[in-house]
């Protein structure tokens, strides 16, 4: 949410006088929920800061490419506290292996057949 806050100008004294922000707007510009939109849209969508830069253009409200990151790094020092918690839980459990890739590998297993294969037998109709 955007606001703009109307000024005025006193014509005799010259003083500038700012209209007070409504109740439900916070003094920071950028919310805990904004600045974690932009963290796991870096970190976990994998998109560039130049594209982060991009959008909210697009949506007509500009901001610099370097405004991302600031926020980013504001959310860092709070993730680094439950990251350093899950590091230590998940040093308590057992060993877990996943592995998330979908393409197989041809010449490793033709490695691993070939490796598991029984062995072939001199004088046989299969050896070569």
């Amino acid at each position: 949410m955007r606001y703009e806050l109307q000024k005025l100008r006193c014509s005799a004294c010259g003083e500038i006088f700012t209209a007070s922000l409504p109740p439900e707007a916070s003094e920071e510009q950028y919310s805990a929920r904004a600045r974690a939109v932009l963290g796991v849209s870096r970190y976990d969508l994998g998109l560039p800061f130049y594209r982060l830069q991009g959008y909210p253009a697009m949506l007509g409200v500009p901001v610099p490419d370097s405004t991302p990151w600031d926020q980013i790094e504001k959310v860092g020092a709070w993730c680094y506290v439950v990251f350093a918690y899950l590091e230590f839980v998940a040093a308590q459990g057992e060993v877990i292996h996943q592995d998330d890739t979908s393409v197989r590998i041809v010449t490793l297993i033709k490695d691993n057949q070939a490796i598991h294969a029984p062995p072939r037998h001199v004088g046989c109709a299969g050896a070569q």
